[in-house]
């Protein structure tokens, strides 16, 4: 991944405008799972 979350193969900036996903599904997952674990009861 590159550090704006999306799926790279190498991470370098030059990859932007080759990349369509915004974020990754992972990151989402991740994040989602975080959110709940804290502030859902």
């Amino acid at each position: 991944m590159n550090h704006l979350f999306q799926t790279a193969g190498t991470g370098s900036p030059a990859e932007y405008a080759r990349i369509e996903e915004t974020m990754a599904p992972e990151v989402l997952d991740l994040i989602g799972s975080w959110i709940v674990e804290r502030f859902v009861d």
